[in-house]
């Protein structure tokens, strides 16, 4: 995962479920696993989250970050995490922020967040947030951006 500004680093997560979410978690694993990712794992009761960017939608969904299942603004809103999130895992593939944060700047120069339609901070933002938070210079809207990100992490 991103280099989060902590000093808790827990090696694994453990997550419980019911039946329902039991094909969800199944087909996760198939789908990180085709990827080829093996670098961010999450297992549930035997079945294995690989990949950054399928863990990070579970995690999110399970914190409220990331739209699980719901009305037609949900799937929206899901649709530009991802956009995100796949942005972000090739940023940190490439060792490309700089790049991330130009793409930002222009993302949030007519909105509070990442995703257009958001009320707060998904998933999105805190991924981006814990991957530019160490840069030296910022577009302004970039600025303001993390400074209401920070905001919410203190």
């Amino acid at each position: 995962m991103p280099p989060f500004k902590s000093s808790f680093c827990p090696s694994a997560i453990k997550l419980t479920g019911g039946c329902a979410e039991e094909n969800f978690l199944k087909y996760l694993a198939v789908l990180g696993a085709r990827a080829g990712e093996d670098c961010v794992t999450v297992v549930d009761d035997g079945i294995t989250v690989t990949g950054r960017v399928s863990a990070w939608k579970l995690l999110g969904s399970v914190v409220g970050a990331y739209p699980a299942a719901g009305a037609q603004g949900d799937a929206n809103i899901a649709t530009h995490i991802d956009r995100w999130l796949v942005l972000i895992e090739q940023a940190l593939s490439k060792g490309a922020e700089d790049g991330l944060s130009r793409q930002m700047s222009s993302a949030l120069s007519g909105q509070d967040y990442l995703v257009p339609g958001a009320t707060g901070a998904t998933l999105a933002d805190i991924l981006a947030y814990s991957v530019i938070s160490n840069q030296i210079y910022y577009a302004n809207n970039v600025e303001l951006w993390l400074r209401r990100m920070h905001k919410l992490f203190n």
